[in-house]
C-alpha cells in the first residue's frame, strides 16, 4: 500500500449541546487518486476510487464528546442515575458514577 496515495482526515462532528446525541470525532484515510492496493498474503486486490474512505473504527465515531446533560440522559435511558461526576481542572475529562434507579 502506497501511503502517499492516501491522506489522513480527522473530522469533528458537532451535535447540539442540549440534545441526547454527543458530538464526536471520526478519523479515516481518504484515497487521493484512483488506484489498486494488492494484499499479497491475503491474495486480495482492492480498488480505490479517488475520494474513497477507509474508516479506522466500526461505527460512526471513535471519540465522543458528552456534556453533563447528555451523560444524565444516557444514564436515565439505561435505567441509571448519575450519582456523582469528577472532572480534571480544565473540565475536558470526566468520570461519572452511575447507580441503578
Amino acid at each position: 500500500m502506497d501511503p502517499t496515495k492516501f491522506e489522513y482526515v480527522y473530522d469533528f462532528v458537532e451535535k447540539p449541546a442540549d440534545g441526547d446525541v454527543p458530538s464526536y470525532s471520526v478519523g479515516y484515510l481518504r484515497s487521493s487518486v484512483a488506484h489498486s492496493v494488492n494484499f499479497r498474503k491475503l491474495g486480495l486486490t482492492v480498488d480505490f476510487q479517488s475520494g474513497e474512505k477507509i474508516y479506522f473504527t466500526d461505527g460512526p465515531n471513535h471519540s465522543s464528546t458528552w456534556n453533563l446533560h447528555q451523560i444524565r440522559r444516557l444514564a436515565e435511558r439505561s435505567g441509571f442515575a448519575v450519582d456523582d461526576c469528577w472532572t480534571n481542572e480544565a473540565s475536558d475529562y470526566c468520570l461519572a458514577c452511575f447507580v441503578p434507579v
